[in-house]
């Protein structure tokens, strides 16, 4: 901050001096080249202003010292205008004491006042100082700069940007079915607990979302083809004569007691439940072939069945998936067997890989 002291008048009258306070410029004026005193306004004299003579040795000032005075550290009642004692509340400029850093360096007669300050409330170096040089007719009061302008524009790009990762990550997160649920065609079902077919000796999930325990009786057609329990999820609710049409997983153990393999045994028992288990129907044969379960031998036959008459009778699925497993149990006993068939509107069409890896031997 500019020291206190007599200036040209920065207002636009070039034979007036001003009194600046320290702090804004004040009503005080007095005709240039007079022999002006500092009003009394509790200020200290920065000491004359440039180029009208060599100025008055002040309290505190080093004797011959050329230029303005430095602020003085005196003993508050001397005589003049009162100066700042040690310890009282520092100068508006920043000093904190004698020789501190900060201090405004003395000019020699008749220059201007050193002053390199950029800062809020630092006063412009004047471009006139000597008789007959032109004054800025309307020199701003010193003062605080205006307020930095921020371009926010990077803030609202960055922004952006994260909202569009944020929509992305939960996206992908929906569409792999981490949040469960959903209608996503490749998602399953969660698994809620363990169904253990202890007469088969094999055990696999018992799936929640839909899915439903169903009780199977030795003398129904599949009690006879040897499944004993299982668990359903409808598809379609209304499918023929008031019956739903379902997605199904059973367990039992097999009743070919004829077939030479446990390929054949597979065939077999697909031949056998086609009848009752599907509506007319062609078939084709995805895969055919030897699988380890748990270490047992065992043979996995995958078939895809389509239905040409399902769009015009109105159901809501055109095609399945089924799939039979056979497992091995050793010790001349009959193989167990695992059914599952998957409707194309099951919402889970994941749920029949899950059950199928997921089968384990008790």
């Amino acid at each position: 901050m500019t020291p206190a002291g007599w200036y040209r008048d920065p207002f636009g009258d070039p034979g007036l001096l001003r009194w600046w306070d320290g702090y804004q410029w004040t009503q005080n004026t007095h005709p240039l080249g007079g022999d002006p005193q500092a009003p009394w306004d509790g200020a200290s004299p920065a000491g004359p202003p440039p180029g009208t003579g060599e100025p008055a040795p002040q309290e505190g000032a080093e004797p011959g010292a050329g230029g303005p005075a430095t602020r003085a550290w005196g003993d508050p009642g001397a005589g003049g205008p009162a100066t700042q004692a040690w310890g009282d509340t520092a100068p508006p400029w920043g000093e904190t004491g004698p020789g501190a850093p900060g201090a405004w360096p003395e000019a020699g007669p008749g220059a201007a006042p050193a002053w390199s300050e950029t800062g809020p409330g630092a006063a412009p170096a004047w471009p006139g100082t000597g008789p007959g040089q032109a004054v800025p007719s309307a020199w701003p009061p010193p003062g605080p700069p205006a307020p930095e302008s921020r371009n926010r524009l990077p803030l609202l790009i960055g922004g952006g940007a994260a909202v569009v990762i944020i929509i992305t990550v939960v996206a992908v997160l929906f569409a792999t079915n981490v949040f469960g649920g959903g209608n996503d065609k490749g998602g399953r079902s969660p698994v809620v607990a363990t169904i253990t077919d202890s007469q088969a000796g094999i055990s696999y999930p018992r799936l929640g979302g839909g899915w439903r325990a169903d009780t199977v009786t030795a003398t129904g057609g599949l009690g006879r083809l040897g499944f004993d329990q299982g668990e359903t999820a409808t598809v379609m609710k209304n499918f023929q004569n008031g019956q739903p049409y379902v997605a199904s997983a059973y367990s039992g153990v097999s009743t070919d007691t004829t077939s030479p393999s446990m390929e054949v045994k597979a065939k077999a028992l697909f031949v056998a439940l086609e009848p009752s288990a599907y509506p007319a129907h062609t078939h084709q044969i995805l895969s055919s072939a030897a699988q380890s379960v748990g270490g047992h031998q065992g043979w996995l036959l995958k078939l895809r069945l389509t239905f040409p008459q399902a769009k015009s009778q109105g159901w809501n699925f055109r095609a399945e998936t089924a799939a039979i497993m056979m497992v091995d149990r050793g010790n001349g006993q009959a193989p167990a067997e695992f059914y599952v068939s998957i409707p194309d509107s099951h919402k889970h069409q994941g749920d029949l890989d899950l059950l199928l890896t997921s089968l384990k031997v008790s």
